[in-house]
């Protein structure tokens, strides 16, 4: 008899996480990671990306993860960072 379980999103990273040994980041750990080293604050970064605080939360919490690709290059550049560190496609 085979056993389902649902496993929401959080969650299946944090099972990635531990079968692989090493951290599991996804866009919204790394936008907001990224945002504190630098100090800036949630309403500052929504403005100089041109979006809503309550927009950036749901990039930084996963809510959003179909971020829109000129959102990501502006965040890029605000966190001096490449879009492809935002995206995950290269760590």
């Amino acid at each position: 008899m085979s056993r389902y379980f649902c496993v929401d999103y959080k969650h299946f990273c944090d099972i990635i996480k531990l079968l692989q040994g090493g951290a599991c980041h996804d866009k919204g750990e790394r936008i907001k990671q990224r945002r504190e080293q630098l100090g800036i604050s949630q309403t500052e970064l929504a403005e100089c990306i041109g979006t809503s605080k309550q927009n950036l939360y749901k990039y930084e919490n996963d809510i959003i993860t179909n971020i829109p690709s000129d959102r990501v290059e502006a965040l890029a550049k605000r966190l001096n960072t490449s879009p492809a560190y935002i995206m995950g496609w290269n760590e």
